[in-house]
């Protein structure tokens, strides 16, 4: 029983974790992303499914009535086609050191391996400029190309951006599993089934193995 305990233990869906981390604010400042457009750049390895979207705003601690989102995939160095978009309400900062607030909102849905670019918005829609200066907080350099940043009227967007010199980078996260790490859910009620099969079995031999 422990066996069979242990083997569906094993089957059971990985929890989610951060799959992408563009790192986490370096108290530098941020970038204006309710009067404006921006995107950065991020790849994933493998396909993924995303649960959560995760970023910082910096020197705004109230509350965010309303963001959009949108996820483009990358095409020549640019934002190319749309391949996930979405919106949230009161976003609130969950906590906030030094001016810097830290933002999650709930999403689902899958990616499959590649290179993208991920925008945030402070505003109810992409092309409209929010209500209140917002900043989306800087993070250390690395690998990947720097932001951009265009006006409201770019299309897809930020088209008339250029990558920012320096260190700037936009502070964020995706949360979510990798496919690898979790068993169709056809798999997994078949191999309980057969595992189910042999205990039954197993059991019924030794209940004749008790009368004999």
């Amino acid at each position: 029983m422990r066996l069979f305990i242990a083997l569906a233990a094993s089957l059971l869906p990985v929890s989610a974790a951060t799959i992408y981390n563009n790192g986490t604010p370096n108290a530098m400042g941020g970038v204006t992303f309710s009067h404006f457009r921006v995107v950065d750049d991020f790849a994933l390895a493998s396909n993924a499914t995303v649960t959560g979207l995760r970023f910082w705003t910096f020197n705004n601690a109230f509350t965010i009535a309303d963001l959009t989102w949108a996820i483009y995939a990358e095409n020549t160095g640019l934002p190319g086609a749309v391949v996930q978009s979405g919106s949230a309400t009161n976003v609130v900062a969950i906590a906030e050191i030094n001016n810097i607030q830290r933002r999650e909102i709930s999403v689902n849905f899958a990616l499959s391996a590649g290179d993208y670019f991920i925008e945030f918005h402070a505003a109810s829609a992409l092309t409209v400029e929010g209500p209140f200066l917002s900043s989306w907080a800087f993070t250390a350099d690395n690998t990947t190309d720097r932001y951009r940043q265009g006006d409201l009227t770019a299309v897809p967007t930020i088209e008339t951006g250029s990558p920012d010199s320096g260190t700037r980078h936009a502070a964020f996260q995706l949360d979510g599993t990798f496919d690898s790490e979790v068993p169709e859910p056809s798999s997994v009620a078949l191999a309980a089934l057969g595992f189910s099969a042999l205990w039954c079995k197993r059991s019924s031999r030794l209940a004749r193995i008790r009368r004999g």
